[in-house]
């Protein structure tokens, strides 16, 4: 059975190896008309190494919505991914988030994208200042009061101009108060609350109720059983899905106090329990409001099996409990994971019941404990996380202390293995004033791929978890492992044999595909048919057949964004009359439990979109301002006929181009009698023998002798 479970893990990573991503932004917040530098690190799942097997990554601006309102197609080029997307001096103020995913990446569920949150803010910001106030009625309804000031008088401005929408639906009445100028609504439900002034535009989070939180509970090992003493982990969350601190007590059905509760780090902590035959048990405890609840843990079973993982210094130490007599116990196998690579795999020996290991012969991150048993269900889960000295080392090394303006400079920088042993690297670096633009501590590479793509569900401030030199992170991550699932393969049907396989291929280029029907009323397939991709602007052209669904795919080509191209089909015996249809790309939807980022204000906010705003009115000059849609009420006048009308020899309407389908000159001198064209030079002609060059105008603009009659001059 040993051999059989580790050779099945390895036959899904062959089958379905999977991909992460790290995003390195240049910084966190942006003003409008700025550009998002972004480098992607792409990595194998497993093992960490760099690839580039997939040839674009998509990269995605999110807005606190839900709605993408950007994508770009980042191309590998020499084996990195990096490019940046263009703000749009028209988008609202807010906190939006960036995806990025490959086309494989499909595979796998959109938790193990990659995500990164970013502020935007309009310059008009520090002129304008919207000042926003919630308040939490008692019929669970929440009153607004918005008021705009000027920045530099302090004085309110007027609100004739507001426009209030809540989660993008239609604006919303609201009531102003001509004597303070403030706006007031009340609102039932919404998450997201959209203000329009002028050209100012902004997202707001609408609060929760502080007083609602929520608590979870997860026994070690999964689950509670009679007579166990058990570990017992919880997880606390208020309405916005932040950690929330509790405290409180676990107690019997009678009110008896059995342990006490309170929280460690970010809104987690345990307690030991030994559940009794027929007693039920709560859990009464307060958040920081002073506000009680009494949440039920859950039943005990009677019998079956539970991990038991404890670390001291750098042993591990698995054990295993049950409620079976061990003369009675099956035989049991365990099995030790991390990221899909088998690191431990073995009968479990019930006589000793401990297994020790040494955590520095592990690979850094998470890794699984499952227990089986002999037709290789799952009996028991357990998470655990090493943090050892396998990762590279990089060294910055400016050379001088400080630089004055305009000066050079020179920098060292050194990226060493373990062993301290050079390494080729592949970097990417962000310049920035610390004066404006404050360093990002909470996520770094590291804690991208060792903790949030490993784990389901958002993960606060995962970079503090990675300080292995302080003893109350460490327990911190062990509270971690035990709360979040890790769910990149379903490891329990994986052990059976059962391999999951991909759906969707690595892109390796651009594709067109499509398919064709016999037309007519026909609706049979076109197998064996000739389908031809043209390019004219790039002289590309190729052709495939059909297949047996009278499917098409071209692909083995790469252009840039905005190429056209022609696509022609026809029957297998070369006749036109079929329908061909052309596939739309489809990309992921945004879940709909998509958690809109919350990011806290930075003093040197304000100052930064000064400073930033300099820059653009340097590098831009000054921005364009979009004036109020003026509605013209007068008739439209017929244009006045033009004065080479009286004098041309034959003169073309719109109209007539228009129902003629023609859009080159040639197309049209080549239908009209008396005219001739000769080496390119279109001639008027009298007779056999005299002709004379004619003269074109194109809305009464004459066109140059040497001009090309095969161009494309109409648009319409």
């Amino acid at each position: 059975m040993s051999d059989s479970v580790s050779i099945n893990l390895i036959k899904q990573l062959e089958e379905l190896p999977e991909e992460k991503i790290h995003l390195h932004i240049d910084k966190p917040y942006y003003i409008l008309g700025e550009k998002i530098w972004v480098k992607c690190y792409l990595v194998d799942a497993s093992s960490h190494y760099p690839i580039d097997a997939s040839r674009y990554i998509y990269l995605e601006l999110v807005t606190p919505l839900g709605e993408v309102i950007q994508r770009i197609k980042v191309r590998q080029n020499k084996g990195t991914y990096s490019g940046y997307i263009p703000l749009e001096d028209d988008l609202a103020e807010g906190n939006y988030t960036l995806r990025a995913y490959t086309n494989y990446m499909l595979n796998v569920d959109e938790d193990y994208f990659a995500y990164t949150t970013v502020q935007i803010k309009s310059p008009i910001s520090t002129s304008v200042e919207a000042r926003v106030d919630f308040n939490l009625n008692t019929k669970d309804q929440v009153d607004v009061k918005i008021s705009l000031i000027d920045v530099k008088s302090g004085q309110q401005k007027d609100l004739d101009d507001l426009i209030v929408s809540i989660d993008n639906k239609e604006p919303k009445h609201i009531k102003i108060n001509r004597y303070d100028s403030v706006a007031q609504l009340t609102l039932k439900n919404g998450k997201i609350l959209y203000l329009k002034y002028g050209n100012y535009e902004k997202y707001i989070q609408i609060p929760t109720s502080d007083n609602e939180f929520d608590v979870s509970f997860h026994p070690e090992g999964g689950y509670l059983f009679e007579g166990l003493y058990s570990k017992v982990a919880f997880k606390a969350l208020n309405a916005k899905g932040w950690s929330e601190p509790i405290s409180g007590h676990i107690i019997d059905e009678t009110g008896l106090k059995i342990a006490k509760l309170e929280t460690l780090d970010k809104g987690m902590g345990f307690f030991f329990l030994k559940p009794e035959k027929g007693k039920t048990y709560y859990a009464k405890c307060k958040n920081s409001k002073n506000i009680w609840k009494q949440i039920p843990l859950p039943i005990a079973r009677d019998k079956g099996y539970t991990l038991s993982v404890n670390t001291v210094k750098n042993k591990i130490y698995i054990s295993v409990l049950s409620t079976i007599d061990s003369k009675a116990s099956e035989p049991l196998h365990l099995l030790i994971h991390t990221r899909g690579i088998p690191q431990y795999s073995g009968n479990w020996d019930a006589k000793s019941n401990v297994l020790i290991l040494d955590k520095t012969e592990f690979p850094s991150g998470v890794s699984q404990i499952v227990l089986s048993d002999v037709n290789k269900n799952p009996l028991s889960e357990r998470l655990f996380f090493c943090l050892n000295n396998d990762q590279a080392a990089i060294a910055f090394s400016p050379d001088k202390a400080s630089y004055k303006s305009r000066d050079y400079v020179k920098s060292n920088i050194k990226v060493t293995d373990s062993n301290n042993n050079p390494l080729n690297a592949n970097l990417s670096i962000s310049v920035t004033d610390n004066k404006d633009v404050a360093i990002n501590k909470s996520e770094n590479i590291l804690s991208t791929l060792l903790l949030s793509s490993e784990l389901k569900g958002y993960i606060e401030n995962p970079a503090s978890y990675l300080d292995k030199d302080s003893k109350a992170n460490q327990i911190a991550l062990d509270l971690l492992m035990l709360t979040q699932g890790w769910r990149r393969y379903n490891v329990p049907e994986v052990i059976k044999g059962k391999i999951q396989k991909p759906n969707i291929p690595i892109e390796l280029s651009q594709n067109i595909s499509g398919a064709i029907e016999g037309g007519l009323f026909k609706t049979t397939t076109q197998k064996n048919s000739k389908v031809s991709l043209l390019s004219v602007k790039n002289g590309y052209y190729d052709e495939v057949m059909t297949d047996e669904m009278g499917r098409f795919n071209f692909d083995g080509f790469e252009f840039p964004d905005s190429t056209k191209f022609v696509v022609q089909a026809l029957s297998k015996h070369g006749k036109d009359n079929v329908i061909l249809t052309i596939d739309n790309q489809s990309f992921p939807l945004i879940s709909k439990g998509f958690r809109s980022p919350i990011l806290q204000e930075n003093a040197p906010l304000a100052h930064y979109v000064e400073k930033a705003e300099q820059k653009y009115a340097i590098e831009k000059g000054i921005r364009m301002v979009f004036l109020k849609e003026v509605s013209i009420l007068g008739k439209k006048q017929d244009k006045e006929a033009s004065y080479y009308m009286n004098i041309a020899n034959k003169t073309f309407s719109t109209e007539y181009i228009e129902k003629s389908g023609m859009s080159r000159i040639q197309d049209i001198v080549r239908n009209t009698s008396g005219v001739q064209i000769i080496d390119n030079k279109v001639y008027i002609t009298r007779d056999a023998q005299v002709r004379y060059p004619a003269l074109i105008l194109v809305d009464d603009q004459p066109m140059d002798k040497d001009f090309d009659l095969n161009v494309k001059h109409f648009r319409y």
